[in-house]
């Protein structure tokens, strides 16, 4: 809940995609993706999904919406006949300089892996992957 107002929760699946959306008040309060494998993302196995595109309006965070939705998001993934055991993995990138969000998904059980480094062709500069 934000405020007083029930959170209301859509997953849409699309191609090769889950849209997560959650509605307070009749406003989106948060939206994020979990997405397979693409050219922007080689470090990708074929197994797995990435969760990303996460945002969080102001008035809405520290409320725990972010770490509900990729909860749901890895429940979605482990139910999906995507996921397969030891192969798959849900990857999360986070900037460094995000320390809410390492901490939500440290707490989470996610490991650091490495770093992605940004390239004229590939993603910003993110320095922090964390597989489940």
């Amino acid at each position: 809940m934000v405020g007083a107002q029930p959170l209301y929760w859509k997953l849409i699946y699309g191609e090769e995609a889950y849209y997560i959306t959650a509605i307070s008040n009749g406003k989106i309060v948060h939206r994020s993706t979990l997405f397979s494998r693409n050219p922007r993302h080689p470090f990708m196995g074929p197994w797995d999904m990435q969760f990303g595109g996460a945002f969080t309006s102001p008035k809405a965070r520290r409320k725990g919406i972010f770490m509900a939705a990729l909860v749901s998001a890895a429940n979605k993934f482990i139910a999906s006949k995507r996921y397969k055991i030891d192969q798959s993995r849900l990857i999360l990138l986070v900037r460094s300089e995000n320390q809410i969000t390492n901490k939500i998904a440290k707490d989470l059980g996610f490991i650091l892996k490495g770093q992605v480094v940004k390239s004229k062709f590939f993603l910003p500069a993110y320095n922090l992957s964390m597989d489940l």
